[in-house]
């Protein structure tokens, strides 16, 4: 299988932190960007399979940069996940409706470990967002 490559953009160092040990315990390479334009110049020169996004962020917030990302080249086929304490259903329209593949809620939730790894197993098996996300939804249950 091949490696997984995660971009985790999130200005809580704790929450950036432990995204990378559970990604990484599985495998995949991490790389942590703490704001927007951090995470500009990462895709620049690479391609990752999945993008995980905090929404409030200094400088640009996670809905902008996600718009910006299913624009570029090294992203526009990326799995975005969106994760956030903001999730009223206006925010998570927003976040959809900027191309994001799927939004989850912080605090994050029990199964969440579950639904991570299920995610990355299927980016990297080259699954569309649908599927992926189906996917990620009945594993962890």
């Amino acid at each position: 299988m091949q490696k997984p490559i995660v971009l985790v953009v999130d200005d809580e160092e704790g929450i950036a932190k432990l995204l990378r040990i559970v990604v990484e315990m599985w495998g995949g390479e991490v790389y942590v960007a703490s704001n927007g334009l951090e995470a500009i110049a990462y895709i620049q020169g690479m391609k990752p399979n999945l993008i995980i996004l905090d929404i409030m962020m200094p400088g640009i917030n996670g809905i902008e940069l996600c718009e910006m990302m299913r624009q570029h080249e090294n992203t526009k086929e990326s799995y975005i996940l969106v994760m956030s304490a903001l999730g009223d259903i206006d925010t998570v329209g927003d976040v959809l409706n900027a191309g994001a593949s799927d939004f989850w809620s912080k605090p994050i939730a029990r199964n969440w470990m579950n639904k991570l790894r299920a995610l990355l197993k299927q980016v990297v098996e080259g699954k569309n967002a649908e599927d992926a996300k189906a996917d990620s939804t009945s594993e962890a249950k």
